[in-house]
């Protein structure tokens, strides 16, 4: 037989998140076209948490965040008989610091730096229209996921983050008929 068993706790976060972009595209004819453009992002986000069940055992966590991403882009749409294609780059710098606020312990510093090609091809032939594209995209890991603290929600579950999870880098790449 089991006693009864309750957990409380108590979670307490901020955020700062600040962000913008500018882009300038130009017409240069009517089967040309140029873009060009920069993101900047910038997140501070501040977590406690803490544990309110055993007053002996120090189960409280404070979690410090700061991402910072910068990218520059440039992009062409043309047409060339019946081919359309668009042709871009961007190239991005993805600056990340997590920390446990307590200790001034740092539990992730990351700097990554990555090229995103894309482009896609359209070209009607007949009654059908053949197209290709390629894009790169980026999948990071969430603060949460992130986080070096552990979570009890009862005496038989616990969840806890893993700060050295890496970013998903996946390049896909499409051929259709229509």
């Amino acid at each position: 037989m089991t006693t009864q068993h309750e957990a409380k706790n108590e979670n307490e976060t901020s955020h700062n998140i600040y962000a913008g972009n500018v882009k300038v595209s130009y017409q240069a004819n009517k089967a040309l076209a140029f873009s060009v453009g920069t993101d900047a992002s910038y997140v501070d986000e501040k977590k406690d948490y803490q544990s309110l069940e055993n007053e002996e055992i120090n189960t409280s966590s404070r979690l410090h965040a700061e991402e910072t991403k910068l990218a520059i882009f440039a992009g062409c749409d043309f047409s060339i008989a019946k081919l359309s294609a668009q042709l871009g780059l961007r190239y991005e710098t993805f600056d990340m610091q997590y920390r446990d606020a307590i200790s001034q312990e740092p539990l992730v510093d990351k700097t990554q730096r990555h090229l995103y090609p894309y482009f896609s091809l359209s070209l009607p032939i007949k009654n059908v229209e053949m197209g290709l594209s390629m894009t790169t995209k980026v999948k990071r890991p969430s603060y949460y996921e992130l986080r070096n603290s552990e979570e009890y929600f009862n005496r038989y579950s616990i969840e806890a983050g893993n700060p050295w999870l890496l970013p998903q880098y996946t390049t896909d790449v499409s051929y259709s008929l229509q």
